[in-house]
C-alpha cells in the first residue's frame, strides 16, 4: 500500500483572502510548469497572479518559514521525509508536494520571474523553495549521517533531546546505538555528549568536533562540555559559514602520518564529561588580528570596515617581510598569505571545493586586498569571503599564519589530533585546581594541512636516522634572514629540512655549557648522514645562536623549549584532556 501523508500547514491568516492564498499556490504550480516545458516562454503567467502580484507574494509569506512554524519544528522533518506521497493542506486549499519539487529547477536556474518579482519578493519565494530543496535532498537520501544532523539542528524542539531523537527515524538504524535508545532519563548535555562520541566512532575521526558555533553562555545547553556537539544551540550569527567549513573538511590531511584514532579509548569515555585525545603539539599563538565580521557567515558581500581589518593583517607582510620564506621553505610569506585566505582551494557557488588555486588566483587575492575587487573572479572573491568571515587571524611562535574562531587568544595552542583532518585550538586551563584544556574549536594553519610542513616541524619525532630517539626537543625561532625552521634534539644535533624535502645536517662545535648572550657559529654541511658533533648539557632559553651560510651571511636565533606534555614520556605524542568548561 502506498504511504500517504497530509501535511497540515495551519489556517490561512485572517488578513489573507482565500483568493490570494489560492493565487500563491497557483504561482508555485506555474513555476513547476515552466520546469516541465521545452520553452519556458510558452508558459503564460495566470492573469489572477499577474494582476495581483503583490498580494500573491504577500499571501505566500504565510506559507514560508518566516510565517509558518511548520518549517521550523524538528518533528516535521520526519513527517515530510518518510512518506512516499505528500499533500500540503493550507486551510481548505491543498497542493501536492510533488508540485513544490517540480518548481525547484525554475527557482535554481530560470530567470523568467526576475522580471516579475522584486528582490524582496524573490526572497519571500526563497523562504519556501530553499527549505523544499533541503527536504527534497533528505527524501532522496542524499545526506550522510553527519550532514543530516547538522542540516536539521536549526529546527526547534520543546525538549532539547528531540533535536536528535526527532530525526532518528530518517537515520540509518544501528549507527548510533546508544542514542537510538531515546533515553529521556538523562540530561540533554549527556545526550549530546553521547552523540558526539558515537559520531566519532561512526566516522573513525574527529569531524564531529567541527564546526563550533560559539554559543553564548545564555544559549549553551546547561552542563555542556566545551568539546561536545551542542544541538541545543545554533550559535551566534557572527560565526563562519558552517557549510563552508563542513564542505572543506575532507579536503585536508593534517593527520597524515599519525596513527589512527584509538576507538577503544573513545568508547571508554561514555558517561564522562572530558575527552582525551592523542596528538601532536604544533605551536602556540603569539599574536591575534581581529578579522572582519558579518551579520551572517554565509553572506557573500563584505563591508568596508571588515576589508580594512583584513588589510591591517596584510600590513604585517609589507616590505621585505613579504619576501621572507614561509616556514617549510616552499614559498614566501606573501604567497603563504594568499594561500591562507583561499584555504588552498577555490570554491563554487555552493561552497564546495572546485579546484586548487592557480597563480592567477593568488594574484587576484592581492587585487581584492588592494580594493580592486571589481577585477576579481566571483569564485575567488566568494572563497576569500567564506574563508575569512567572522574569524580571527593569528600568528604562532614559529611565524605560522592561521585562521580561527573569534574566541582565539594569545597563548592558545594548536594541536593535530589523531583522526583530525584539520588542526584544533585548545586553551590551557589556568584556574586554581583546574587542569587540562578547554576546547576552542578547529582552525586553519597555512602549511600544516597536509604532510608538507609537518615533515619540517614534526618529522624528527620519528626520523629513523636520528642518533637517539626523541625525548623532547627544542625549537629554534628565527630572526632575519634565516627562513627555515630547525629542531635541536637531546644531545643537540641540529637538523634543517630544506626545500627539496631532504634533510641536511648542521653540526654545533663542542663547547662549554652556553650562558646568556653567548654566540656560536656553525656551518651547514651538505651531507646526507649526521655529523657526530655535539655540545654537552641542554640549551638555554636565553642563549642567542648564530648561523653562517656559505656566502658568509650571518643570522641569529634563540632557542625556546618546545611544549611536550609529560603525560606520555615514551611517546612522540601527548595525551590531552579536554574537561568540562562552563
Amino acid at each position: 500500500m502506498e504511504e500517504k501523508c497530509v501535511i497540515w500547514m495551519g489556517e490561512i491568516k485572517q488578513d489573507v483572502s482565500l483568493a490570494e492564498a489560492d493565487a500563491a499556490l497557483q504561482f508555485l504550480r506555474y513555476m513547476g510548469e515552466i520546469a516541465q516545458a521545452d520553452d519556458e516562454d510558452s508558459v503564460m503567467l495566470p492573469s489572477v497572479i499577474r494582476d495581483n502580484i503583490d498580494a500573491t507574494i504577500e499571501a505566500l509569506k504565510g506559507l514560508g518559514n518566516e510565517g509558518n512554524q511548520w518549517w521550523n519544528r524538528i518533528w516535521t522533518v520526519q513527517e515530510a521525509v518518510l512518506p512516499r506521497k505528500l499533500t500540503m493542506q493550507w486551510g481548505p486549499l491543498t497542493l501536492p508536494w510533488a508540485v513544490l519539487e517540480e518548481a525547484i529547477p525554475t527557482w535554481q536556474y530560470s530567470t523568467i520571474f526576475h522580471g516579475i518579482l522584486s528582490r524582496k519578493q524573490i526572497d519571500v519565494l526563497g523562504t519556501v523553495m530553499v527549505h523544499t530543496i533541503w527536504l527534497r535532498n533528505t527524501r532522496e537520501d542524499d545526506d550522510e549521517l553527519y550532514m543530516l544532523i547538522h542540516k536539521w539542528r536549526i529546527r526547534q524542539a520543546t525538549d532539547l533531546r528531540d533535536k536528535i531523537y526527532g530525526i532518528l527515524g530518517i537515520c540509518e538504524a544501528g549507527r548510533l546505538p546508544r542514542t537510538e535508545l531515546c533515553n529521556y532519563g538523562i540530561s540533554p548535555a549527556k545526550v549530546f555528549c553521547t552523540l558526539t562520541l558515537e559520531l566519532i566512532l561512526d566516522e573513525r575521526g574527529l569531524r564531529a568536533l567541527t564546526p563550533y558555533p560559539r554559543p553564548s553562555a545564555s544559549q549553551t545547553t546547561p552542563g555542556m562540555p566545551s568539546w561536545a556537539l551542542d544541538l541545543g544551540s545554533t550559535g551566534q550569527s557572527d560565526v563562519p559559514d558552517a557549510w563552508f567549513q563542513i564542505h572543506g573538511y575532507t579536503c585536508y590531511r593534517a593527520d597524515d602520518g599519525l596513527d589512527q584514532i584509538d576507538l577503544d579509548t573513545i568508547r571508554s569515555q561514555f558517561g564522562h564529561e572530558s575527552l582525551s585525545l592523542v596528538g601532536i603539539y604544533v605551536d602556540k599563538v603569539v599574536q591575534v588580528e581581529k578579522g572582519y565580521k558579518k551579520a551572517h557567515g554565509w553572506e557573500k558581500k563584505v563591508f568596508k570596515d571588515g576589508t580594512s581589518t583584513t588589510l591591517m593583517a596584510r600590513a604585517h607582510l609589507s616590505g621585505d617581510r613579504r619576501r621572507l620564506i614561509y616556514p617549510g621553505g616552499r614559498y614566501d610569506r606573501a604567497e603563504a598569505f594568499a594561500k591562507l585566505v583561499l584555504g588552498e582551494m577555490i570554491r563554487d557557488d555552493n561552497s564546495f571545493p572546485k579546484r586548487a588555486p592557480m597563480e592567477a588566483d593568488l594574484e587576484e587575492v592581492w587585487r581584492l586586498m588592494d580594493l580592486r575587487g571589481s577585477r576579481v573572479e566571483d569564485d575567488t572573491r566568494s572563497t576569500v569571503y567564506g574563508m575569512m568571515a567572522n574569524q580571527n587571524m593569528f600568528v604562532t611562535e614559529l611565524t605560522l599564519m592561521g585562521l580561527g574562531h573569534l574566541d582565539v587568544q594569545v597563548g592558545d595552542e594548536v594541536w593535530i589530533f589523531r583522526g583530525g583532518k584539520i588542526p584544533f585550538m585548545i586553551r590551557p586551563r589556568t584556574a586554581i585546581r583546574q587542569s587540562g584544556y578547554s576546547f576552542i574549536g578547529h582552525c586553519y594553519v597555512q602549511g600544516i594541512m597536509s604532510l608538507t610542513l609537518k615533515r619540517g616541524i614534526n618529522r624528527l619525532r620519528s626520523l629513523a636516522a636520528c642518533p637517539e630517539k626523541l625525548r623532547g626537543e627544542f625549537r629554534l625561532l628565527f630572526f632575519l634572514p634565516l627562513p627555515l625552521p630547525l629542531l635541536v634534539q637531546p644531545r643537540h644535533l641540529v637538523i634543517s629540512p630544506l626545500e627539496d624535502r631532504t634533510f641536511r645536517w648542521i653540526a654545533i662545535p663542542q663547547s662549554k655549557h652556553p650562558s646568556r648572550a653567548t654566540r656560536f657559529r656553525f656551518l651547514m654541511k651538505s651531507v646526507s648522514t649526521p655529523i657526530s658533533s655535539f655540545i654537552p648539557s641542554s640549551l638555554s632559553r636565553n642563549v642567542i645562536y648564530s648561523f653562517e651560510d656559505r656566502s658568509g651571511r650571518t643570522s641569529t636565533f634563540s632557542a625556546v623549549r618546545s611544549h611536550v606534555p609529560q603525560v606520555s614520556r615514551n611517546s612522540s605524542t601527548g595525551i590531552v584532556s579536554l574537561p568540562l568548561h562552563h
